[in-house]
């Protein structure tokens, strides 16, 4: 079975994608010139995918390390509310 055709728009993010690679360091200058140059005139997925899966993937940084998730984020505010409630439910009333 044929490879789908690509447009300018799958071109253009192929694109995108190596310059953002060669922008981050993954790709060296000849590298990135050679890959666009074989991006441009690309007419199916085949072409442009035998280009991308050789762009080295991004370095993950770690999460930074923030102090401890309120519990209202960890729960959502639905539940302080319930047992707000609860507890307004179950106190004498006041004295006066």
């Amino acid at each position: 079975m044929p490879s789908p055709q690509v447009g300018h728009t799958e071109r253009d993010q192929a694109v995108d994608r190596l310059k953002t690679a060669y922008a981050e360091g993954r790709l060296d200058e000849p590298t990135f010139k050679e890959r666009v140059s074989q991006a441009t005139p690309a007419h199916t997925q085949d072409e442009l995918s035998q280009l991308l899966p050789l762009v080295p993937a991004a370095v993950a940084e770690p999460p930074a390390v923030v102090g401890p998730v309120p519990v209202r984020d960890r729960v959502g505010n639905w539940l302080v509310r319930a047992l707000r409630r609860a507890v307004f439910c179950w106190l004498p009333p006041p004295h006066g």
